[in-house]
């Protein structure tokens, strides 16, 4: 009877772990879907077999798509959760990318055939193992089959990018480009989905008296990009400035763009500092909303400005 109520135990502390996994989710259900394309040109189905899995706290969870021939992915019955989930997209011969979800709680269309997740080709794996930066040990699998076919013993299939059945030129060029790019190279490298002020939770600070950001304008808009201009005047502490960006039709799904940071008390001290900051990745002639998010000492979550750009159709 005593092994019986203990084992009855474990299972139940167990249970009790599995589910702390899935900390504030529901039992609401939805879906996540999109396309993913490498960065390359290359022959018809190029775009398969891309692994996207579903991640919370960084531990995989029991949903998962591989991409078809035109890199479309779908993941259902995933469970609602406010503290929303990682995508981590993968592929042999590809550096690994992260997407974070932060609010999820309605099915997400994350991107499209025009507007798809970018994967970079170059981080070729070694005894199968693949170190997350494109260098030289790269180039050096690179050398070793250069200029084999298919129908060559040292051909090989996951360093022919483009799957033309020739390792040429074509393949190596990804490397070149890429060289010493990481995971950290992909950008934007976050998505948030809910508002930007779900992301900027408030936190206790201590408010600064003499504060003013202002944003300007947005100018140099073209079909892919635009620039947002603003200027910041403090007093002292590092403060971050966040770009943000969505389509006006779809005002969930906000991409995070770059980021710039001033240390105030060096040479903003009672001035003013104009700055720019460029969002890419656009889609041409479509309506966008923009924002510029402030993150620093008694202002995060409210130095939050917004304005509207639609992108050139050519």
């Amino acid at each position: 009877m005593k092994k019986v109520i203990f084992l009855i135990s474990i299972i139940s502390l167990l249970a009790c772990v599995f589910i702390g996994a899935y900390a504030e989710t529901s039992e609401n259900a939805y879906r996540i879907s999109g396309y993913v394309k490498p960065d390359l040109i290359g022959t018809q189905g190029i775009s398969n077999g891309f692994i996207v899995k579903v991640l919370s706290n960084n531990k995989e969870l029991p949903y998962s798509a591989i991409s078809s021939s035109d890199g479309y992915f779908e993941i259902e019955n995933i469970p609602e959760n406010l503290r929303g989930y990682t995508l981590k997209f993968s592929r042999e011969g590809y550096l690994e990318r992260d997407l974070v979800i932060h609010t999820f709680k309605s099915d997400i269309d994350l991107s499209s055939k025009s507007f798809f997740v970018e994967m970079l080709a170059g981080d070729i794996s070694i005894d199968g193992v693949q170190d997350g930066t494109i260098n030289i040990l790269d180039a050096v699998q690179m050398a070793k089959c250069f200029n084999s076919t298919s129908s060559d013993t040292s051909y090989n299939i996951s360093v022919d990018f483009n799957k033309d059945k020739i390792i040429n030129m074509s393949d190596l060029m990804p490397i070149a480009l890429h060289f010493n790019s990481t995971k950290s190279s992909y950008n934007p490298n976050k998505i948030l989905v809910g508002s930007i002020r779900d992301f900027y939770i408030p936190q206790e600070y201590e408010p600064i008296p003499e504060f003013r950001f202002k944003f300007g304008s947005v100018t140099e808009i073209t079909s892919s990009s635009a620039i947002l201009n603003a200027s910041i005047y403090v007093h002292d502490y590092t403060y971050t400035v966040h770009s943000a960006y969505w389509e006006k039709d779809n005002p969930s799904l906000i991409f995070l763009g770059d980021s710039r940071s001033f240390y105030a008390g060096a040479f903003l001290l009672g001035t003013n500092k104009d700055f720019s900051i460029k969002i890419s990745g656009l889609k041409k002639n479509t309506q966008y909303g923009c924002a510029l998010v402030l993150d620093g000492p008694g202002i995060r979550g409210s130095g939050i400005y917004t304005s509207e750009i639609t992108t050139l159709d050519k």
